[in-house]
């Protein structure tokens, strides 16, 4: 005997969605209001990121792993990056003076050659998810 195949048509999906549709929106809307309160400080949008002038940043850094952003850092010097050293050790791609990630705008594109882990870092493993201390997690990255 075969098992009973389900089929959905574009229009029975549309339907189903847009009966969905409120009660995720409504999961969603609640999950704010307790993750989120109104009230919270360190919600600042110049803390946790704004729109900036083109150029106004020459020392902020997107570090990617070819196409996919990686991990943000700052230039200390013309040919050091300062990043946390949970991003790993492996060759990335910086752009340099980055102030959007979606667009290019003229950043210098350099590839990272060489990087120090603090030597008091642990990045540490376990069984079932990675375990790691945030003590320590710096890396410099040689462009």
């Amino acid at each position: 005997m075969r098992a009973p195949h389900l089929h959905l048509s574009a229009a029975s999906g549309a339907r189903a969605l847009a009966k969905l549709l409120p009660l995720l929106m409504a999961q969603l809307w609640a999950a704010e209001a307790v993750l989120l309160p109104q009230n919270d400080t360190r919600l600042d949008p110049e803390a946790y990121g704004a729109p900036c002038a083109r150029g106004s940043q020459p020392w902020q850094v997107s570090l990617f792993n070819g196409l996919s952003f990686h991990c943000a850092g700052v230039l200390v010097d013309q040919s050091w990056v300062l990043t946390a050293a949970h991003c790993g050790n492996k060759p990335l791609w910086a752009r340099v003076g980055d102030d959007h990630l979606l667009l290019l705008q003229g950043e210098q594109l350099r590839r990272t050659t060489r990087s120090f882990v603090h030597p008091k870092y642990h990045q540490g493993s376990g069984p079932i998810l990675p375990r790691r201390t945030d003590e320590h997690d710096l890396m410099l990255l040689k462009l």
